[in-house]
């Protein structure tokens, strides 16, 4: 396997919150991509690291656990492996529940987990993460925890102001 991506559809509840679900695994050293402008997105990296370079020259590096915040525009994207990467792309209401913050303050940004996620849920991940890369785990199991971590977000829709 050079390169594999899987889209998982989300179900039920978690639809309104995410639009999808996606696996990357590669076991090449070095691929250089875009990511095209798109929506946040809450990653697991379960090995392997990447790097976003943003519009304005900001670079963003890979944690355990990261969110990227929604972009406006394309950023390259450079993964180091063997990666593999779980993520989730949310909607705006799962934007909206997570992490309750303007788009227009935090976009085109890596932003540290811990800015939006409690301990507890950053360590849940980590975990999960930590045991795929042992084997002990699938990485549908890693998608489910983040599912979790996702739907137990309260959603606090900010009012609009007048005027506007």
């Amino acid at each position: 396997m050079s390169f594999h991506f899987e889209l998982i559809t989300s179900e039920g509840d978690l639809a309104e919150r995410i639009n999808s679900f996606y696996v990357i695994e590669t076991q090449a050293d070095r691929i250089d991509e875009i990511l095209p402008a798109y929506s946040a997105q809450l990653l697991v990296m379960v090995r392997g690291s990447l790097a976003l370079t943003y519009a304005d020259g900001a670079v963003g590096h890979s944690q355990t656990v990261m969110i990227n915040a929604p972009q406006l525009s394309s950023a390259p994207c450079v993964l180091n492996g063997p990666v593999t990467l779980v993520g989730a792309s949310l909607t705006p209401i799962g934007w909206q529940a997570l992490a309750n913050l303007p788009v227009d303050g935090v976009h085109d940004r890596m932003l540290p987990a811990e800015t939006i996620l409690s301990a507890d849920q950053i360590a849940t991940l980590e975990r999960a993460a930590a045991a795929c890369g042992a084997g002990d785990t699938s990485l549908r199991e890693v998608t489910a925890q983040l599912g979790a971590v996702i739907g137990a977000a309260p959603l606090a829709l900010r009012r609009v102001r007048k005027g506007r």
